[in-house]
């Protein structure tokens, strides 16, 4: 730009800040709208819109947010915000059009409240969670569905509880049930007909479902052996799998008012001690252990859960937020009855041996000591000594 020029003498004359009147050296200056300004004021006076980079007054400029890099504030023309801002349909709250999402009726809503809506895997609608049915289907789908498969059950369908095994009104011996989950067709669900058993919808499977018992007593289970064995054949024969799967599990859920706090501690301690160990009796993979059934970080805390007898995640070995039963979730899938008969008799034979083993005995050697001098456990038995461990 050219220096400004004296009308009166005809000499070139000082460049000035039209703000502060400061004078500026000739290549400093800023200009805006034909007026000169110093580098100081212009910063204090004008901004760059973020979006079509130009600059503005201050004062005509929007402040907003974006989460384009991480979550990032900047400036905004009134142009600009117009054409990149709108409102969320729900909250109200401003929103970065390119951070927002659009449900089935075309309102735009932030990302925040788009946990409010969900996809129905059938339809294809997003709709909001009040329509939701279960499965990840909505309710209509759902429904649909239900009424095809009449013996699988909502995943939150919870019967009044059967104590199969009761004597009397003694409820002086823990109760034991399963949640045995199986990929293949859901048809299969008419073979389990049985009245200690029930069937329900699981969103982690592909196409199968889960086999839920009622609480079932350790002698009721090795008296009906045979027909849990023979239940889990006619599984295997109509081509469903547990085992060969990357979804599938079995739980396994055990009283929890059978067990003080020094039980839980010794259980927890048990695991966190001997973690190769529990890992050959699950059968699983190290790494779907750690995914859906993760071991404790330390004996402090252990002795936290234990007090409490709570723990913050679901996704634990041990899991103790269930109110009434304490939940064993490190078991792989199995259609075996081997392995299923195994299983049980391990979380029997933990439950005997904690009841009665010190604080110093809860070691791999003296469980399976423990587990060789008891007639009940010969299929876990069988396993320790088949495996080496």
């Amino acid at each position: 730009m050219s220096k400004q020029i004296n009308l009166i003498t005809g000499e070139d004359e000082k460049l000035k800040c039209c703000n502060c009147r400061q004078e500026i050296e000739d290549g400093d200056e800023r200009t805006c709208d034909g007026k000169i300004y110093c580098e100081s004021c212009f910063s204090d006076l004008f901004g760059m819109c973020e979006y079509c980079e130009e600059y503005f007054p201050i004062d005509d400029l929007r402040e907003g947010e974006t989460r384009r890099h991480a979550r990032h504030t900047g400036m905004f023309c009134e142009r600009c915000w117009n054409n990149h801002f709108t409102d969320c349909a729900d909250c109200g709250e401003t929103v970065y059009v390119n951070d927002s999402c659009t449900n089935d009726e075309g309102r735009t809503i932030c990302q925040d409240c788009s946990e409010n809506y969900f996809y129905c895997e059938s339809c294809g609608r997003t709709l909001s969670n009040d329509n939701y049915g279960g499965d990840e289907r909505c309710e209509d789908c759902y429904r649909e569905q239900e009424e095809e498969n009449t013996n699988i059950h909502d995943y939150s369908y919870k019967p009044k509880p059967i104590f199969y095994g009761r004597l009397k009104d003694d409820d002086s011996f823990p109760f034991f049930g399963f949640e045995l989950e199986i990929e293949g067709s859901k048809e299969t669900a008419d073979l389990i007909s049985q009245d200690w058993l029930y069937c329900k919808h699981d969103g982690s499977l592909e196409t199968g479902f889960e086999i839920v018992s009622h609480p079932l007593s350790f002698q009721w289970i090795k008296t009906n052996e045979d027909k849990l064995r023979g239940l889990l054949s006619k599984m295997r024969n109509a081509g469903m799998k547990s085992y060969n799967t990357t979804t599938c599990g079995i739980h396994w859920h055990v009283s929890k008012n059978q067990f003080s706090s020094l039980d839980i501690f010794k259980m927890l301690s048990f695991f966190y001690q001997n973690q190769k160990f529990i890992l050959k009796i699950s059968q699983r993979k190290i790494g779907a252990l750690r995914q859906w059934a993760g071991f404790d970080s330390s004996l402090h805390v252990c002795v936290c859960k234990a007090k409490e007898k709570n723990n913050p995640r679901r996704y634990e070995a041990i899991n103790l937020q269930n109110e009434h039963t304490i939940e064993f979730r490190i078991f792989r899938g199995t259609l075996h009855g081997d392995s299923f008969m195994k299983n049980i008799e391990f979380i029997h034979a933990l439950c005997e041996f904690v009841k009665t083993a010190g604080l110093k005995d809860l070691t791999r050697e003296k469980f399976i000591a423990f587990v060789a001098t008891k007639k009940d456990y010969k299929n876990l038995d069988n396993f320790i000594q088949s495996h080496s461990i």
